[in-house]
């Protein structure tokens, strides 16, 4: 079995015949079916099924196509990548973040990114971590963080960072960053919660649940930029990872405290079986370097780096 047969059997499986395969990989209908026919013979298995209207893929048919889809991915990629190692990055980037990430790192991976390599034209789409695994997952994103709270599905993904939850409210509130708040207290606070489906407030309500609790929303905004506000304006209480309201806090408008257990992993993901480019690359590595750097030098103090 080669590439060049893969290719083949590929073109195949998605035209639905032979002679509009070889139309498409511009060889002839012969030399294609000999192609096919040796590869079937290697794998000793039939791999379509032939009628009057064209061909069907047979059941092993199907899982060599899933496989071949991969393996093809993947040579591409390499092909691209050794291709432009050496070149600085140039062409696209398509990011999906969750706005808390943009506060805490993003930030600092952005100015950096930008300064190294002003050829990348960057995309940004900021939105829940559901909203930015399901634009990679619909190859609307080239690169996505999003938390294990979320399905992985078939996605490349690496462990990033992982973050305590805290307890939020607002400056005159009587929690500090030294209190550690217990699950059960959330059920006394009216609470400021995200919309459904949202990893914190899936986190939450298992956490209260499995305590014999009820959470006590009064409130339900979209935003990370909205609910500080309105924590700020004595409206409520909200779970949020401290990636999401450090800078306030250290400022003073707000106030937190570590909740017991609760903390949230992130992931970055990239799309598998789908060519991932050199500048795609070094945005993810920037990422990792990035957060490293923040979490030992102590200006992300509630974050933990994978092992």
């Amino acid at each position: 079995m080669d590439i060049k047969q893969l290719e083949y059997f590929m073109a195949i499986a998605d035209a639905r015949s032979f002679s509009r395969a070889a139309d498409a990989v511009r060889i002839s209908q012969s030399a294609l079916s000999r192609q096919i026919r040796l590869l079937e013979e290697e794998l000793q298995t039939t791999l379509f099924d032939r009628h009057g209207r064209g061909v069907e893929l047979t059941d092993t048919g199907a899982v060599l196509r899933a496989r071949a889809k991969i393996i093809l991915g993947e040579v591409e990629t390499t092909r691209h990548d050794i291709a432009t190692r050496s070149a600085e990055p140039s062409g696209e980037v398509r990011l999906a973040v969750p706005p808390s990430m943009i506060f805490m790192v993003g930030e600092r991976v952005l100015r950096r990114y930008r300064r190294e390599y002003p050829k990348v034209y960057l995309r940004i789409d900021e939105g829940t971590t559901n909203d930015s695994r399901e634009r990679l997952v619909a190859g609307d994103a080239d690169v996505a963080l999003f938390s294990t709270a979320e399905p992985v599905g078939d996605l490349h993904v690496a462990p990033l960072v992982t973050d305590f939850l805290m307890l939020v409210g607002p400056a005159g509130a009587e929690i500090c960053a030294a209190d550690v708040v217990q699950v059960e207290a959330l059920a006394e606070l009216p609470q400021i919660v995200t919309p459904h489906p949202n990893s914190l407030r899936k986190i939450m309500v298992k956490a209260m649940r499995e305590k014999g609790v009820r959470a006590n929303p009064v409130i339900e905004a979209t935003t990370v930029g909205l609910i500080s506000h309105l924590i700020e304006l004595g409206l409520g209480y909200a779970v949020m990872p401290y990636s999401a309201v450090g800078e306030r806090v250290a400022a003073g408008t707000l106030s937190a405290a570590r909740i017991e257990g609760l903390t949230l992993s992130w992931l970055i993901a990239t799309g598998r079986g789908r060519p991932v480019s050199e500048a795609t690359h070094r945005l993810v590595a920037m990422f990792h370097e990035e957060t490293a750097d923040m979490v030992s030098a102590g200006d992300w103090p509630t974050a933990v780096l994978p092992d």
